[in-house]
């Protein structure tokens, strides 16, 4: 159980730094013609467009990167917490 749990949470830290990265390009405005944009847009989309659809972009501010990478990160605290026997969601 514990094997899984932690390659639970490599998994979610993975998507965690992909997710910034996918952030950092629509802040630098990469081109869709590079093949590694588009495998990081098309791994963050399907995850970004329903909290978009809740909370709308306002004006060039994208609010949700940000709750998606908050939610990311309370997911991976309480994955650590159930690896650790506790039910903690302490960052550490």
């Amino acid at each position: 159980m514990e094997i899984i749990l932690s390659i639970v949470i490599v998994v979610l830290q993975l998507l965690f730094v992909i997710m910034f990265i996918s952030m950092l390009m629509s802040w630098i405005d990469m081109e869709q013609r590079f093949s590694f944009t588009r495998a990081i847009r098309g791994i963050v989309e399907p995850l970004i467009a329903p909290i978009r659809s809740v909370i709308p972009p306002i004006g060039v501010l994208d609010l949700s990167f940000f709750v998606a990478i908050i939610l990311l990160q309370l997911m991976i605290s309480l994955v650590k917490s159930v690896n650790l026997g506790g039910f903690s969601f302490l960052p550490f």
